[in-house]
C-alpha cells in the first residue's frame, strides 16, 4: 500500500467519523441514547463502585502480600502503613472511580455508550500498579501470546535435529 492510498483511506475514515458525529438522529444516535445513559447513571455508579471496591481490595491484598512476604526488610516498616491507609484509599478510589464511570458513560452515541458501560473500572488498578512499579501486584491476569508459526518451526527443527542425530 502506498503512502497516497493510506492518506486517502485515513481521510475517508476521518470523513465518515465526522459525519456520524453530526446532529442527526438515528437508531444509534440521539436524545433517546442520552436519556438511556442518564437513566443508567445511578446503576452504573453503584455497580462500578462495587466492582472498584472489589478490584481495589484484590490490588491492596497483592501489594500487602508482596511487601510482607517478599520484602523482609519492609515488613516491620511498611505493613502498618498499608493497613492504616487501606480504608482511606479504598473509599476514595471507590467513590472516585464510581463517579468517573457514571459520568463517562453519558453519551449521545450508542456505540460510545456501550463501550463505556462495559468497562466498569477503566483499568485504573492496573495503571496504579504500573505507576508504582509493582506490575506483579495488578489484579488482572496476564496472558502471554506466542506466535504459533515460530513454535511450529521450532518443533520441525527439533524433529529434524533428532532425525539427523
Amino acid at each position: 500500500m502506498s503512502r497516497e492510498e493510506l492518506e486517502v483511506m485515513e481521510a475517508s475514515m476521518a470523513g465518515a467519523g465526522s459525519d456520524s458525529r453530526g446532529g442527526k438522529c438515528s437508531a444509534k444516535t440521539g436524545p433517546h441514547v442520552l436519556l438511556l445513559s442518564l437513566l443508567c447513571f445511578p446503576f452504573v455508579l453503584a455497580i462500578s463502585s462495587i466492582y472498584s471496591f472489589y478490584m481495589g481490595t484484590i490490588t491492596w491484598y497483592n501489594i500487602f502480600t508482596y511487601f510482607t512476604e517478599d520484602k523482609k526488610n519492609f515488613k516491620v516498616c511498611l505493613s502498618p502503613f498499608l493497613i492504616l491507609l487501606y480504608p482511606l484509599l479504598i473509599v476514595f478510589f471507590t467513590i472516585a472511580l464510581g463517579i468517573y464511570a457514571a459520568v463517562s458513560q453519558i453519551s449521545w452515541h450508542f456505540n460510545e455508550w456501550l463501550k463505556e458501560i462495559t468497562d466498569w473500572e477503566k483499568g485504573f488498578y492496573g495503571w496504579l500498579c504500573s505507576f508504582i512499579h509493582l506490575e506483579e501486584c495488578s489484579p488482572y491476569e496476564v496472558v502471554v501470546l506466542m506466535d504459533i508459526k515460530d513454535s511450529a518451526d521450532q518443533t520441525k527443527n527439533s524433529s529434524r535435529d533428532s532425525v539427523l542425530t
